[in-house]
């Protein structure tokens, strides 16, 4: 049976678990996709890959994961070698059900809408 699923790394979650997708651009033109996992309710995690092949990823505090609204940072550390901060703000109400701005160390900053999965 396929349900729709409101997932999100700000929200308290039981009896879901996957995540929603998201998609995006740096200040300098390159397409991103964001993801924000959620492997149970405390362990939920965010990654964002560029188009050129970087990726960079980041863990939710257990006190993160268990919020429902308002808005996190999350440390996130690349694979070319960057290492920054994603703020994600909840919106559980609305489509995208989250919205996300970065800046990583050499300045690049972005944005990613994070949308609902059905599952």
């Amino acid at each position: 049976m396929r349900r729709i699923c409101l997932l999100m790394a700000t929200a308290s979650l039981s009896a879901c678990t996957g995540a929603v997708g998201g998609s995006g651009e740096t200040s300098r033109g390159e397409v991103v996709a964001g993801e924000l996992i959620v492997r149970s309710t405390t362990d939920q995690a965010v990654s964002i890959t560029g188009a050129r092949g970087w990726r960079c990823d980041g863990q939710l505090s257990p006190e993160q994961a268990k919020q429902l609204g308002g808005t996190i940072n999350v440390p996130v550390d690349c694979t070319d070698g960057r290492r920054g901060m994603l703020r994600v703000t909840s919106q559980p109400t609305k489509n995208p059900v989250a919205v996300g701005s970065f800046r990583l160390s050499d300045g690049t900053t972005g944005t990613i809408a994070y949308t609902y999965l059905v599952e």
